[in-house]
């Protein structure tokens, strides 16, 4: 139970550096909020790989989901290769991997009584990692701030 309790903590201090990443470009200047997006998406990548990285040390897994896990986090780190050419199908990119990823994960740990704690967190931070990411979106293509 403790350590349930450490691994939702840790989510909720990673969501704030997101809600910090998401926000500043709002409030800083123009040169400033590209570096933060840039970091946004990098850390989403980051954060994917993380997440996916840690499905694949389950022996009682097949095969298949290993190389699924495999293929979220190389898809991650593609998001940032992309960022440099289109930012917003980066940042899209990068939504539908966080979603993809939380029914995956879902999907390989199922409905343990143990972790239902951190399957609710999770689920939550999933959600508030996607507004965000609509907010990068709104921030990328908001017409008066270019």
């Amino acid at each position: 139970m403790e350590n349930t309790k450490k691994k939702n903590f840790y989510i909720y201090l990673g969501l704030s550096l997101f809600i910090f990443l998401a926000i500043a470009p709002w409030i800083l200047t123009h040169e400033l909020s590209s570096f933060l997006l840039r970091s946004f998406n990098a850390y989403l990548a980051i954060v994917i790989s993380f997440i996916a990285g840690s499905l694949w040390w389950r022996d009682n897994l097949k095969k298949d989901i290993h190389l699924e896990a495999i293929v979220i986090s190389m898809l991650a780190f593609l998001g940032i290769l992309i960022f440099e050419f289109s930012q917003g199908m980066a940042i899209i990119l990068q939504i539908i991997l966080i979603n993809f990823l939380l029914r995956f994960e879902l999907k390989v740990i199922g409905e343990d009584e143990n972790i239902l704690s951190y399957i609710e967190t999770r689920k939550l931070a999933t959600y508030i990692i996607t507004i965000l990411c609509v907010i990068q979106l709104a921030y990328l293509f908001n017409p008066y701030v270019n």
